[in-house]
């Protein structure tokens, strides 16, 4: 985390709460994460997925990967995701329909990964962009959300946008910063969804009764 003097910098959670709102047009609660819930029956003789599962997948792909476990267990995952990935996509899980928690949630992901992108625009926007992460996350800790580790580099599926608009971008203050955390939310859902899976056991063939929940 940057040094404390320039948290100062930051405006109020207020503040950054009503631009939350502005941005998303008067409607924050669309900032908060749909999770596609699914449960995948234990496959016989084979090592089972775990339970309780966040991650993101690419919405094609979502019932292909399904499919793929139920069939194959935990051998059936040979798509990777990393830590990071996984602590954004419980975070936002977490957050459920509470925009504000979502809206933290969003920002601080998407900073964290500009920030350690190695992108020139990172140079650009440092003066507001850094303290609002610091904020973000701090915000999130006292409300006891798990943040992922130390080392990730990227805890989005979806790079940057700011990388990629660069050029076109004019980053005056914290309501500029907290637009294109906006954007960069939509350009994960556009190509991402999150999925929470969850194992049933096989049931017992004596018991004769539907998979338990």
């Amino acid at each position: 985390m940057v040094a404390t003097a320039r948290l100062s910098l930051a405006t109020s959670w207020d503040a950054i709460f009503d631009d939350w709102e502005a941005a998303w047009e008067g409607s924050p609660d669309e900032s908060c994460q749909e999770v596609i819930r699914l449960t995948v029956p234990r496959p016989p003789e084979v090592e089972p997925l775990g339970t309780r599962i966040s991650d993101w997948w690419p919405t094609p792909d979502i019932e292909h990967r399904r499919r793929r476990l139920e069939d194959f267990g935990v051998a059936g995952a040979t798509w990777h995701t990393t830590p990071g990935q996984f602590a954004s996509a419980r975070m936002l899980r977490r957050a459920g329909r509470d925009w504000r928690c979502a809206g933290a949630a969003w920002m601080a992901a998407s900073l964290w990964d500009l920030s350690r992108s190695g992108a020139p625009i990172w140079e650009r926007v440092e003066r507001i962009a850094a303290p609002l992460l610091d904020q973000s996350i701090e915000w999130l800790l006292r409300r006891g959300f798990d943040m992922w580790p130390q080392t990730a580099r990227q805890v989005l599926p979806e790079p940057p946008i700011a990388c990629r608009l660069d050029r076109m971008l004019v980053v005056r203050a914290a309501p500029d910063m907290v637009e294109l955390t906006r954007l960069q939310a939509i350009a994960v859902r556009a190509r991402w969804s999150l999925v929470a899976v969850t194992r049933v056991d096989e049931p017992e063939v004596a018991s004769g009764n539907g998979p338990a929940n």
